[in-house]
């Protein structure tokens, strides 16, 4: 039978996604059709092709703000320090950082999800430099960080986090990110489902790591934190820390976490259409899974 774990947030697929009840998939009826849409929308996708405002999200949902730096005893300088590369893309030294509001958190509103992004990498200018993601030692949920290394780049769970290592022997801290290098762009895949797996792609390769990843997720596993908000340039959590040297373009959010038919295709056209989810038992944030 097929559960529906949680309604989040209604994508409009085609109506050839919704025709995918006939083939084992129900339940979908919460979505809304389009005969003239051919690709499923992101819920959030940042493209970096207005300097004046580098946190804007096209779809309109959860625009960014610029962070400011750490500063002890009171708020540091704005980072806004960004500049805008061809096929929508930012490049930031270390003093650039776009976070989403306290009270328009992606996280508050998702639980499955897919973060796809196109990334180059620097050398850290600071120990476990923070690329994208959220958090960065204090929450449950770090993508892309550079511990001192531009040899070394890393995705991360936080081992402190007791939902997700309670009883879990595969509770880990980070795993090595190959194929991430500082000439061009990689792209990056991220795929988390609570209940499931947490799976990493790179270039269209899953990336595997003993004990590591893919990594088993609690069904009530989320990276939300208000006070810990996603951000692209450095860690925020109320100023701006951990700052980062590269460029990042082409950052999206699915409110459903992708397999590896899915990630391939992404990666390939840098899009979905309902073709590409025909065979998924996971389809947007209801997690419709396939119990039979």
């Amino acid at each position: 039978m097929t559960k529906l774990r949680k309604t989040v947030a209604t994508v409009t697929l085609s109506a050839a996604a919704v025709a995918m009840a006939a083939g084992g998939i129900a339940g979908l009826a919460p979505l809304s059709a389009d005969a003239e849409v051919t690709e499923i929308a992101p819920i959030a996708k940042y493209e970096f092709k207005d300097a004046t405002n580098f946190g804007k999200d096209s779809m309109g949902n959860y625009d960014m703000s610029y962070g400011h730096a750490y500063q002890e005893g009171g708020t540091g300088p704005i980072q806004d320090k960004g500049t805008m590369i061809e096929g929508g893309g930012v490049e930031f030294a270390g003093k650039f950082c776009v976070a989403q509001d306290q009270n328009n958190n992606i996280f508050s509103d998702v639980t499955a999800f897919t973060l796809a992004f196109e990334i180059k990498t620097q050398t850290a200018t600071v120990d476990w430099a923070h690329y994208i993601g959220v958090g960065n030692g204090n929450n449950d949920f770090s993508v892309i960080a550079v511990p001192g290394s531009a040899d070394a780049r890393f995705v991360a769970l936080n081992t402190e986090n007791e939902k997700l290592c309670a009883n879990n022997d595969k509770c880990w801290g980070a795993a090595p990110m190959t194929g991430i290098g500082s000439t061009d762009f990689s792209k990056v895949i991220i795929s988390a489902q609570p209940g499931g797996q947490l799976k990493v792609y790179v270039n269209g390769t899953e990336v595997t790591s003993e004990e590591k990843l893919p990594a088993d997720l609690p069904d009530d596993w989320s990276p939300y934190d208000q006070n810990c908000t996603f951000s692209i340039g450095a860690n925020y959590n109320g100023a701006a820390a951990y700052q980062s040297t590269g460029a990042i373009k082409n950052v999206v959010f699915y409110d459903f976490a992708m397999d590896a038919t899915a990630a391939a295709a992404y990666n390939t056209n840098g899009k979905l259409t309902p073709a590409d989810v025909k065979g998924m038992t996971t389809i947007t944030g209801l997690s419709v899974t396939d119990e039979s």
